[in-house]
């Protein structure tokens, strides 16, 4: 605009179409149909910098960000009822949710569509960024505030069709599964038994999982503030020194349409939250309401928490330091420590408050043992015959016997880092310099998947381990997303940097490196913890790298 203000625009239109002749997923080995992935979005950005006095320096920055990614299965859109002309009855039939259910048989990839499919999801994203920077003698102040709200509307029902597991289980010696049989099994009817006292009625699924149909309007917000002081002290000191505070709201929904389960021990701190807008929206079934009462859960409606139904951390505060000192004409120290506060983890669907009754829910019913059918429970078997016809999904005829209750930690803990490093820097000659430093990091409070309702004692082969659980009536291995994972990074870094003609640099560089940690990545196996963290060890210790 002129020379104290400057305005900055741009805009960014994506349009991303690809059509994959592999079908939604390209590892399965048997012949797919090709499907559409569709990925637009736009980016919109305005920038304005003014300069109030030479020394002093505004930047105000805002921005809107919107992807939309839409995957369907093959014949997604098929309302001809595709699943029943092969003899599969109770699929819902309608726009999305066409095709036929997830069939997967040991020795096969699998038959039908995968889970989690329609998956139509939506990130919008609005952030403004305010920083006010002034030169005053030997210091650099600057500060400011970054202010984010995202909305993540999405589609993505996990068994709208159904998932039926064939692994051979009933086609094995018992209690030793060969996958190889999965598809004799697949094949077998259950039977009486001819023989008696022999094992009659096994066969069809060996595990069967199915969902309503709907999306989660998923949303939460971003709020952050800093200072810091870049303060030369001296010709050979420089000091940097530097607060940040950060505040992270807990995943809500746009219309409360969430439930968390609190994971305490029966009939004494075990609770299931319900926001209280939304008491009666829709009735609660008889069946999920006496299950509650027989395990020992509460039913609590409240608006304690908000619709993110989890208590976070609000005092956030991160301080930053470091420094470089010449101590000797060739030789420099730097050195610096942060802490860092994150708690954007991409944890995926499946976790999601959103998918807990009785708003958008899954049923699991794993067969107790290896010579007794799956039963539903209006006692028909597992097969691909009754398919989900014998599981009422309505939310006020539910019937909650193997309903998957989803939670994430109450009292939720912000994950940090602590980082620091210590590195000298020496000149060999005008052109030739070397540095070696020490650089490592200590991760606490990270977010894993750490599961519900699960069995906690050695039980003998063949025993059902469903009354071993603490919840027997709901099912088991429910996620739960705990704050209790820990990393640590120690390393030795070391380069070596020749500078040539004409801006032309070499740089040869070594690394030897150890990290540890008890949590896996969460959208990579975070459903793995492991205690003590000497479990599990992720050791890097010969990295080689060049540049030049």
């Amino acid at each position: 605009v002129n020379e104290r203000h400057n305005i900055f625009g741009r805009y960014i239109h994506d349009k991303y179409d690809l059509i994959d002749p592999y079908g939604t997923f390209i590892n399965s080995a048997l012949p797919t149909i090709p499907t559409n992935r569709l990925r637009p979005g736009y980016s919109v950005q305005v920038a304005h910098t003014w300069i109030i006095q030479p020394t002093l320096i505004n930047e105000a920055r805002i921005g809107l960000n919107r992807e939309r990614t839409t995957r369907l299965q093959p014949y997604g859109n098929d309302t001809s009822n595709i699943p029943q002309q092969f003899g599969i009855n109770g699929v819902l039939q309608s726009q999305g949710n066409g095709g036929l259910p997830y069939l997967g048989i040991g020795g096969l990839s699998q038959l039908g569509s995968s889970e989690w499919l329609v998956s139509d999801r939506f990130s919008n994203t609005v952030q403004f960024t305010e920083n006010l920077t002034k030169v005053y003698k030997s210091h650099t102040f600057k500060g400011g505030f970054e202010l984010q709200q995202i909305y993540f509307p999405w589609i993505a029902p996990p068994y709208s069709r159904g998932g039926f597991d064939f692994n051979g289980q009933f086609t094995s010696i018992p209690n030793n599964a060969d996958g190889s049989t999965g598809r004799a099994q697949f094949l077998l009817s259950p039977t009486a038994s001819s023989v008696p006292g022999g094992v009659g009625m096994v066969g069809g699924a060996d595990s069967v999982n199915a969902s309503n149909f709907g999306g989660v309007a998923a949303q939460r917000s971003y709020r952050g503030a800093y200072f810091q002081d870049d303060w030369k002290v001296s010709r050979k000191l420089t000091v940097n020194l530097g607060v940040r505070w950060d505040y992270f709201s807990p995943t809500g929904e746009r219309y409360n349409a969430q439930a968390n389960f609190v994971p305490g021990t029966p009939f004494g701190g075990a609770e299931y939250l319900i926001p209280s807008a939304r008491q009666n929206k829709p009735q609660l079934s008889p069946s999920f309401i006496q299950l509650l009462q027989q395990d020992g859960i509460k039913l609590a409606y409240t608006n304690q928490y908000g619709s993110g139904l989890s208590q976070v951390q609000k005092a956030n505060l991160a301080p930053r330091f470091g420094f470089a000192y010449q101590l000797l004409p060739r030789l420099v120290v730097r050195g610096g420590y942060g802490f860092y506060y994150g708690a954007f983890e991409n944890r995926g669907g499946y976790p999601s408050l959103g998918y807990s009754y009785p708003f958008q829910y899954s049923f699991s019913y794993p067969a107790p043992n290896s010579v007794a059918p799956v039963t539903f429970p209006n006692g028909t078997i597992g097969t691909l015959e009754n398919g989900l016809s014998s599981i009422p999904l309505d939310p006020t005829q539910v019937t909650a016997a193997g309903l998957t209750l989803r939670g994430i930690q109450l009292h939720y803990k912000t994950p940090y880092v602590q980082s620091y490093n210590l590195s000298l820097q020496y000149q060999l000659t005008g052109k030739d310099s070397v540095e070696a430093g020490y650089v490592a990091s200590l991760s606490r409070h990270l977010e894993t998947f750490v599961g519900t309702n699960q069995q906690s004692i050695l039980l003998p082969p063949g025993v059902d381990p469903q009354p071993y659980v603490p919840f027997p009536d709901f099912a088991r291995g429910s996620s739960f997303a705990d704050t209790i994972g820990t990393a640590n990074y120690h390393s030795l870094q070391t380069k070596y940097v020749r500078r040539f003609a004409q801006g032309l640099t070499a740089l040869v560089s070594y690394t030897f490196s150890k990290t540890r940690t008890d949590a896996g990545d969460l959208l990579s196996g975070g459903n793995d913890y492991f205690l003590p963290i000497e479990a599990v060890q992720a050791v890097l210790r010969h990295r080689h790298g060049s540049d030049s």
